[in-house]
This record gives structure tokens, sequence and C-alpha cells, in this order.
């Protein structure tokens, strides 16, 4: 392959439950963080489709608290922003599965907390 030739990968579908490590272009703008932790809730293929997520936080102390998991990663966290996601900007490059999926529980409250305020 010729220097400075990107490689482009496809698109791939999120599990919800799952979470994930994302990057840039999958985080907000000006997220100070190189990468951030998010959890998938919707999968939607309605339209042109979106993914829901919500970011997990270890410094901004609102939302459900979620205990540490140091085999993967995370410190303790707390599932504190939510937004919708281009499901063609969901490649293996920007968003990496933590290999974690949060239980029932954990994600009736995050849903209960992010969908029903975020969404109509």
């Amino acid at each position: 392959m010729p220097p400075g030739l990107a490689v482009m990968e496809e698109p791939f579908e999120p599990e919800p439950r799952r979470l994930y490590w994302l990057y840039p272009p999958l985080l907000d703008a000006g997220d100070e963080e190189a990468n951030r932790p998010a959890v998938v809730l919707i999968v939607s293929t309605m339209g042109a489709g979106e993914i829901f997520v919500v970011w997990r936080s270890s410094t901004e102390k609102n939302g459900y608290e979620h205990e540490a998991h140091s085999e993967v990663g995370l410190k303790k966290g707390w599932f504190s922003r939510s937004r919708t996601i281009d499901p063609e900007l969901w490649t293996p490059d920007k968003a990496r599965s933590i290999d974690l999926l949060l239980d029932e529980e954990a994600f009736a409250r995050v849903w209960n907390d992010h969908v029903r305020e975020e969404r109509p």
C-alpha cells in the first residue's frame, strides 16, 4: 500500500448493553479525553439509522454510578451524558469493545435516566 493511504474500515453494528471505548470523531467536540467509554442503549435502523450511547465518566459525578472494572481499565464512574452517533462512523478504529456488558438492572437504570429524558 502506498505511504499515507489510510485503510477504510467497514462500519459494524454495536451490541446494546455493551461498553465500547470511543475515539474521535465519535466523541463530543471539545472533549479533552483521547477516548471515552460509553454504553450502547439503542441501535436504530429506522430512516438513516442512529446509535444512541451514554458516556461513562470518572469525573462527572452525575447519573447512574457504576463500579470500577480494573480488568478492562475502568475506574469507578457515572453514566452522565448521552448522544446519537451516525452508524456510518461506527467502525473498528473508532469504537472498540471493552468486552463488558451492563447487567440488566444497570442497563434499565441508565435507560430510564437517559431515554426518557433525551428522546421523544
